[in-house]
């Protein structure tokens, strides 16, 4: 059952990451924008200004990194009883970052990035390297097992 979950979870969240792909610029822009706007208003009411162009910008590809993060802890469960298990995972956010990039392409506005795949995958191994951190520090407070 609880593999089942894994499972509609992260189809869930594959089409969430498609969905995303397949609006066209303006749309993308829009939605982008209300975050840099968010952002934005809470940085300057620390003193932080930071350009809107730039910020939306890094809005946009912690987007990306956040996403596969996300997804590479989706992926892992599906995966934990594999030998090479963080390999499988790595492959699988590989595969779906490709599919991703690729569908831009044939989204009015929009264009596929190899480095937009690159900042995916930086999401998808910093979420495995948490598994190991996490990993290795349940081991050592002598509770195996748990991740």
């Amino acid at each position: 059952m609880r593999k089942k979950i894994f499972i509609f979870l992260t189809l869930f969240w594959i089409a969430f990451i498609f969905y995303n792909s397949l609006q066209p610029a303006p749309e993308s822009m829009e939605v982008s924008g209300r975050f840099v706007r968010i952002i934005g208003n809470l940085l300057e009411r620390f003193g932080i200004v930071v350009e809107p162009g730039r910020l939306s910008l890094i809005v946009r590809k912690t987007a990306h990194a956040v996403e596969f993060f996300v997804l590479a802890l989706l992926f892992y469960p599906l995966c934990s009883g594999k030998k090479g298990k963080y390999a499988y995972v790595s492959a699988c956010c590989l595969a779906v970052a490709s599919v991703d990039e690729t569908i831009q392409v044939f989204v009015p506005g929009r264009a596929g990035s190899p480095a937009d795949v690159a900042i995916d995958m930086a999401g998808a191994c910093l979420a495995c390297l948490s598994l190991i951190v996490l990993r290795l520090l349940l081991k050592k407070s002598g509770k195996k097992n748990q991740v």
